[in-house]
């Protein structure tokens, strides 16, 4: 433990201050909730949370900045208790080097194109950009127990940064926990400075400190609080405290004995020869840095008694005293505040893909509601339409009946017909000629008016069937192209899910290869349903509307020839029965009215005129059945999707309960 270690610690002990150690558990609860199984997290999620928490554990991080020659390298190699990094222009002062807390010294350098090496601390001293590995940063891993609760970022010097570097430092400053503006004691206070200062720290005054270094230049306390007072005033928007120390005071302050004295300067002293070019290389060049090393020896060899004391004379623990009671307090509510803010964040983000998810699957319900409001549209207005063309095919039904009836009455002539009767009397029995006038068709031209091939009569039954076809067809027309505008805006929608990508890496991949997959089968779950539906629906129509005038165009001419001979036995009966009772029974005479009354129930006119016309007709039933048919369809499909959408909103709820109680409650 070396004597700056040993420092820190009795100055906390002396403040009663034990360094908090930042509790996750809600930020580990609100983590393991957000990666449940329910809401399917993505890798990349799981690997933000993961930083999340290891960002809530990480020390705080403090950025050290000041211009070229100010000290920083001493400054730093003081943190570390070893004068470890390079002093003057070397390739490591020319860049950010991060220092973090480390089981053994390492330096990893990490290059322009992403690419990270790692080297022994010693390669520090040598390390070069090449025309192919530009670096861009360091990062010092030290075995110093101080650099698990603090990490420190070393920047260029202002007056020594190219102009790429100047975003670099920006996004450095206000990234950070606190601010050491480092400057010496004696140069402070500059144009140059108060230009520098303007530009890059006129917003972190509360998080910036104004370190004085190299106080032991001045002669006496006297010019050092001058100094002070100075530059508070000078700078006083810029910083919250300006303190004086001297690095080099608290680097000698180090608790070494002559063992450690030797084994450093021996490796400062293989540093020197390793870095001699061959023309340098000779042994008056040797012994002349031998004899600077023991030089070196003799000034950091301090008699341990004196290290406290020299170290409480730099003025060093002014530092951590800020740190720990103007930064810490600060750098731990503004990370609650950024990490909350970022989970509120991941929360919104996932919500938002539940709400676009939500509204896709609400656009499939709207074209299932909107196909089932047409189709009911659709089926109104061609029962309207169908029940007219059918009334209007049951009136020329009618009609025909008559023609038909007007054919058979046209025909029927009177006629002597002769019937012979026995008769009993007193001498036996005896035969009686009668010749009565009968009524008789004309076979001959009600075969050629109603049977024969070009007869108006079977013209009409031949069109009767057709234009019967042609209504049906209309119906199955309509279907079809409904159905197809359906089938249409389904594949779109079908299409818009299959191209849609991640609107955010943090977002959950398997919620949107789920609902790929069901966009895959949505013609197989939705629009192909509806076809089938529409399909069966129009074969029933067909077979249930064609029947009649198939019958009629097969059948048309027996049911005329049943009439006709139900008309003739009707008469043959009557003359039978007046023959018989004469008195009683006339002979049947037919009337136009008793023609159509015997061709309407051989027809069947009654039944199958109300199948086609009427208030309750066979269109009215077979569309009834096709509404209830569409209905109970169109009520599953929707019972479907809206379980999923129940799903995803049920989830969704969750996010927004979870957002609500990370938005009310601290972190840590």
């Amino acid at each position: 433990m070396t004597t700056l270690h040993d420092f820190i610690e009795s100055y906390h002990k002396a403040q009663n201050h034990e360094t908090p150690e930042i509790v996750t558990d809600g930020l580990s609860g609100y983590c393991h909730m957000l990666l449940h199984d329910r809401f399917l997290p993505s890798n990349e999620l799981k690997s933000a949370l993961d930083a999340l928490q290891q960002r809530a554990n990480a020390p705080l991080k403090i950025a050290i900045i000041g211009q070229f020659s100010a000290g920083k390298s001493t400054f730093l190699n003081a943190i570390l208790s070893r004068s470890l990094l390079p002093t003057g222009i070397t390739p490591i002062t020319s860049k950010v080097c991060h220092l973090v807390y480390g089981k053994t010294f390492g330096l990893s350098v990490h290059y322009a194109d992403g690419t990270t090496t790692h080297h022994p601390v010693e390669d520090i001293f040598n390390l070069r950009d090449t025309p192919t590995k530009i670096i861009e940063s360091f990062t010092l891993h030290a075995p110093v127990a101080l650099l698990k609760d603090i990490s420190f970022l070393d920047t260029p010097g202002f007056n020594s940064q190219r102009e790429s570097d100047t975003q670099t430092t920006e996004n450095i400053l206000s990234s950070v926990d606190g601010i050491i503006w480092l400057t010496l004691i004696d140069n402070a206070g500059k144009q140059s400075e108060l230009e520098i200062l303007q530009k890059f720290l006129p917003n972190y005054a509360n998080k910036s400190l104004c370190v004085l270094n190299q106080k032991d230049r001045l002669a006496n306390a006297e010019d050092i609080d001058t100094a002070i007072a100075y530059i508070r005033e000078r700078f006083s928007m810029f910083f919250a405290d300006v303190v004086a120390i001297s690095s080099l005071q608290a680097l000698r302050s180090r608790g070494f004995d002559k063992e450690q004295v030797l084994l450093q300067s021996l490796s400062n002293l293989g540093r020197k020869i390793a870095s001699m070019s061959a023309s340098e290389y000779s042994p008056q060049a040797l012994q002349l840095a031998i004899e600077q090393q023991q030089q070196e020896i003799a000034d950091m060899a301090i008699d341990p008694s004196l290290t406290q004391s020299l170290y409480a004379e730099s003025g060093f623990g002014q530092i951590f005293d800020f740190i720990e009671k103007q930064i810490r307090p600060s750098a731990i509510v503004a990370k609650e505040h950024s990490i909350k803010t970022e989970l509120l964040r991941i929360i919104a983000l996932l919500t938002q893909q539940y709400d676009f998810l939500i509204a896709l699957l609400e656009e499939l319900r709207t074209l299932v509601l909107e196909h089932s409001t047409h189709t009911k549209e659709l089926l109104k207005a061609l029962k309207s339409k169908h029940k007219q063309e059918l009334h209007a095919l049951a009136l020329e039904l009618c009609y025909q009946i008559e023609n038909i009836t007007e054919i058979l009455f046209k025909n029927l002539t009177p006629t002597k017909q002769l019937h012979f009767t026995t008769k009993d009397g007193f001498i036996g029995t005896r035969v009686v000629q009668h010749e009565i006038d009968v009524m008789a068709l004309n076979d001959d031209r009600i075969n050629e008016e109603l049977f024969l091939g070009d007869s108006r009569n079977v013209k009409f039954f031949k069109n009767f069937g057709i234009k019967i076809r042609k209504a049906t067809k209309h119906i199955r027309e309509a279907l079809d192209s409904l159905q197809t505008d359906f089938a249409t805006q389904i594949t779109l929608w079908q299409e818009r899910c299959e191209f849609i990508q991640k609107s955010h890496p943090l977002v959950s991949d398997v919620l949107l290869v789920n609902l790929k997959h069901y966009a895959l089968k949505i013609h197989q779950d939705i629009s192909t349903p509806f076809l089938r539906t529409s399909g069966e629906m129009q074969n029933f129509i067909t077979s249930e509307l064609e029947s009649l005038p198939l019958l009629l165009r097969s059948a048309h001419i027996k049911l005329i020839e049943h009439a006709i001979l139900a008309l003739k036995k009707r008469i043959a009966d009557s003359v039978v029965l007046h023959l018989n009772e004469p008195k009683s029974f006339k002979i049947f005479n037919p009337t136009f009215d008793a023609i159509k009354t015997m061709l309407e129930e051989s027809f069947q006119i009654q039944t199958n005129f109300s199948a086609i016309s009427g208030e309750e007709t066979l269109a009215d039933k077979l569309y009834q059945k096709i509404y209830i048919a569409y209905q109970e369809l169109t009520s599953t499909q929707l019972q479907h999707i809206d379980s999923r959408i129940a799903l995803l909103n049920e989830r969704k709820n969750d996010l927004a309960a979870l957002q609500e109680q990370i938005a009310a409650q601290k972190l840590f």
